[in-house]
């Protein structure tokens, strides 16, 4: 089962984005997905590991400056922090989307 049929439609619809911003070859190892509230927000935080499929000649800290600097345009929420930082041969993604009235 993909890992989008399983998240919200909003972080489905970040989690293909990441990964058309990843290019090919890249799968999602983890996603997950909590809900998150402030005095004035709701929204969601994510969290997400990636791994890139077949041999190296992946620049990791590259991807993640990219992924960092991107801006992805979820339907109804705005990416409000992301970050992003290679853990062993995956990159972890780590976002919050607030939801837009």
């Amino acid at each position: 089962m993909r890992h989008e049929a399983l998240l919200s439609r909003g972080a489905g619809r970040f989690v293909r984005q990441l990964l058309d911003l990843a290019g090919p070859g890249w799968t999602i190892v983890r996603a997950g997905e909590r809900p998150w509230a402030s005095a004035t927000f709701d929204g969601l935080r994510l969290r997400i590991t990636m791994r890139p499929g077949g041999g190296g000649g992946h620049d990791n800290a590259e991807l993640c400056a990219r992924i960092e600097q991107a801006d992805f345009g979820v339907i109804r929420y705005l990416v409000a922090e992301i970050a992003a930082r290679t853990e062993r041969d995956a990159i972890l993604v780590e976002a919050l989307l607030i939801a837009q009235a």
